[in-house]
């Protein structure tokens, strides 16, 4: 789908569309200046190609002209953009083209944009920082640099490239909320007069409703619960508003076709036949469960890599279980650096246990769970409308939460001895050194030696503790919910 002239680019320049790919301004910045290369003719008509969005006609031409020039960087930059505009995977064009123009900031912020997408953070951070090395007034740049620091839990840094972000540009929504991430109220930012002038202008509809979101956590930082649940519930409405549909019938068949197609002897029968590799660590459970936190924790220790929120198994189909195993093998290699186990905490694949475990009966399942109002509230708080469909109003929700529940409850009695491990969310914050020792020696590593901490600073830390019974600042507000008080994901 060809993006609209205000959103951002999808070549992660962080540009928006009209003034980078929609124009052709990167492209033509890469224009090969040698005799050795493409004319200027041929290179001048593979931009008129993007520029017009005729994007798999141009993934042809580039191809034709790398395999003709192949150390001709430009070439390299055409085709991971036309791949990427068609939402191919561009990475091996994108390190090729960041490697022959090693002096192009934009090159090295598409790569990073794409290792983002394809859970390599770490990486993507390498490649923005880069970028940042020879552009350093680059506003988008310096924001997805800090969203990725908040994802690592590194709260300090993000906030120093947020703040540097909004002083290069102090229109930019996503350096607000990305500041509301980082919990900046109690500084000298005026950061309320910033998020509400925003919201009074032109905004595209996910930048209104990240705004929104961020005002709810601003207010809940300062105790005005009420307020911060009418920014909550504002946001939500104006995801609904535009399209978000959940239907809880759905839902409950889905459910039911599961646990009848993934019963005991189906998985004994599978999982007779399946890999027996034992290098993947599934995290699993509901959003803001904790899962990116048991990630980190298990990530200390020296042979695990947290290979983050893997995509690949949701959707799959039953029929081809024994083949599953060898492609997300393949690549999890490509990620594991020579690890004993990676972590994949994509935390709806709690859905597909069943598969899994049958695919990969050597694989190990760490279930995290939370308390459900909290786990509820968490959900409601965050925008996760475009993943969740039930994120957007309590009693879907409460629906939602309620199938987890029965679909855990069925893993449990069917699943051999040893598969699942289920850990609490206020085990891993109230005792991370225990939680994380029971995580390392549950899939088959030594905690002797393993560093006890984890490198959060104090505002992680503060984020987690808040976190826990939050929803008692909330129960008037939280009616359809309240059924779940007496329930719990064991």
């Amino acid at each position: 789908m060809k993006p609209q002239r205000n959103e951002a680019c999808p070549c992660g320049s962080g540009k928006k569309f009209k003034l980078c790919c929609g124009r052709g301004s990167p492209l033509s910045r890469a224009r090969p200046a040698s005799v050795d290369g493409p004319s200027a003719v041929e290179t001048n008509q593979l931009i008129a190609m993007i520029k017009s969005n005729r994007f798999a006609e141009a993934e042809i031409a580039a191809r034709g002209m790398v395999d003709r020039f192949p150390t001709v960087g430009f070439g390299w930059k055409c085709l991971s953009v036309a791949r990427v505009m068609q939402d191919k995977n561009a990475l091996d064009a994108l390190r090729t083209a960041a490697a022959l123009l090693p002096n192009d900031a934009e090159a090295h912020f598409n790569l990073g944009y794409a290792l983002r997408k394809w859970g390599r953070p770490n990486e993507a951070l390498g490649s923005y920082y880069k970028g940042l090395n020879l552009n350093r007034d680059n506003a988008e740049a310096l924001t997805v640099v800090g969203e990725l620091l908040v994802e690592q839990g590194h709260y300090s840094e993000a906030r120093q490239s947020f703040q540097r972000a909004a002083e290069i540009n102090p229109d930019l929504a996503a350096v607000w909320v990305g500041l509301a991430n980082c919990w900046v109220f109690d500084r000298d930012i005026a950061w309320l007069d910033n998020a509400q002038r925003l919201l009074q202008g032109s905004l595209q509809l996910q930048e209104a409703i990240d705004l929104r979101f961020a005002i709810g956590r601003y207010h809940d930082h300062h105790g005005n619960f009420e307020q911060a649940f009418a920014s909550f519930k504002a946001a939500n409405e104006l995801t609904q508003s535009h399209g978000l549909v959940f239907d809880p019938t759905q839902i409950t068949a889905q459910v039911d076709q599961i646990i009848n197609t993934f019963d005991e002897a189906w998985i004994v029968s599978q999982s007779a036949v399946g890999n027996d590799s034992n290098l993947p660590v599934f995290l699993v459970g509901m959003p803001v469960s904790g899962t990116t936190l048991a990630g980190q924790l298990l990530a200390v220790h020296p042979r695990v890599i947290d290979a983050g929120a893997l995509n690949y198994w949701l959707g799959r189909s039953a029929e081809n279980s024994a083949q599953l195993a060898p492609d997300y093998l393949q690549w999890l290699a490509r990620l594991a650096s020579g690890a004993d186990r990676v972590i994949d905490r994509m935390a709806a694949n709690y859905m597909m246990i069943g598969m899994i475990h049958a695919a990969l009966p050597n694989a190990h399942i760490i279930h995290i769970d939370r308390d459900p109002m909290d786990t509820c509230l968490g959900i409601y708080s965050n925008n996760f409308a475009a993943t969740y469909a039930y994120s957007a109003d309590l009693e879907d929700l409460a629906h939602q939460y309620q199938e987890y529940l029965r679909l855990m409850r069925h893993w449990r009695s069917v699943l051999p001895a040893g598969v699942l491990l289920d850990l609490s969310y206020a085990s891993l914050v109230q005792d991370p050194q225990s939680a994380s020792r029971a995580m390392v020696e549950f899939i088959g590593l030594s905690s002797e030696g393993q560093p006890a901490t984890i490198d959060r600073d104090q505002t992680g830390e503060a984020i987690a503790i808040r976190s826990l019974g939050a929803s008692r600042n909330y129960e008037r507000f939280l009616g359809p919910l309240r059924n779940l008080e007496s329930l719990q994901a064991r």
